[in-house]
């Protein structure tokens, strides 16, 4: 499965859905359960966009390739993939900020290979992440949104620069508003900083439903947990949001449509008012 595939199918359909018997070779029907075998691939992924990034030639494109690549892994280890909602983004003509749950380090990965069939994206991320071995070069190359979360009011205003700029210059941005990753998602700390940054950068919302749990999060390295491919992969994308009105009931709709998708998938849903 290559990115271009992908692409065709969200721009054709809106949806995309990992056949009922894909084409696996007998070592990865045979080590495709070991969580090894998983994270081995992975780490080929990550080692690739290193050496393309090293040149100065991890650009969209290669990004796209690369996240393709994440769907090739989980499939090729016995999981399946539904994505959902792509129609959505049919006829959006502006760039736009995308917010989504946060489970695992998967749809870090995996987001990228949907959302750039619809135009030029980048992220914020933690800086932290800028200083790990070959992953962070990867980082650097797509002009992230750096945050330190030390100071959270330089962040925020970090946030509402940097991002206004970048969606003037007709880049999308993608956002977890969770403090971090979790199995269950918890409304308390679902944070209003993508409906704040689409409201300063005159874009609209675009509500993101994630199930990613297959990719635990690790005891002593998050990154490194364990893996269920018996546990299915959803990716579903809500209809756009004006950011220029109420920017409560804004953030209101954003969080309906995550829960009410996540409860479908019988995902644990925790805390009340944002």
């Amino acid at each position: 499965m290559k990115a271009d595939e992908v692409h065709e199918a969200l721009r054709k359909t809106g949806t995309y859905e990992t056949p009922p018997e894909p084409r696996r070779s007998l070592l990865n029907r045979l080590f495709g359960n070991i969580d090894a075998w998983y994270f081995a691939k992975l780490v080929r992924i990550v080692c690739s966009g290193y050496r393309k990034a090293l040149v100065g030639k991890f650009d969209d494109k290669v990004w796209a390739e690369h996240s393709a690549m994440i769907i090739n892994a989980i499939e090729n280890c016995g999981g399946r993939i539904t994505i959902s909602g792509a129609e959505n983004l049919w006829n959006l003509k502006k760039p736009r900020v995308y917010i989504a749950n946060h489970m695992s380090m998967a749809e870090t990965l995996l987001l990228p290979s949907i959302l750039l069939a619809f135009g030029p994206l980048t992220t914020i991320l933690k800086e932290s992440l800028i200083r790990y071995p070959m992953f962070g070069l990867i980082c650097q190359s797509i002009d992230p949104i750096k945050v330190g979360r030390q100071d959270p009011r330089a962040d925020l205003m970090e946030v509402l620069n940097k991002g206004e700029q970048t969606l003037k210059q007709g880049r999308s941005i993608f956002v977890f508003p969770q403090s971090t990753r979790s199995v269950v998602f918890d409304v308390g700390t679902f944070n209003s900083l993508g409906v704040k940054l689409a409201a300063r950068g005159g874009a609209d919302v675009v509500p993101v439903a994630l199930k990613t749990d297959y990719h635990g999060i690790g005891k002593f390295i998050k990154e490194f947990g364990p893996v269920d491919m018996s546990k299915p992969v959803y990716v579903k994308i809500g209809p756009p949001i004006s950011a220029g009105g109420n920017q409560r009931e804004t953030q209101e709709q954003v969080v309906r449509f995550i829960t009410d998708n996540l409860k479908q998938w019988g995902v644990k849903i925790t805390g009340g008012k944002t």
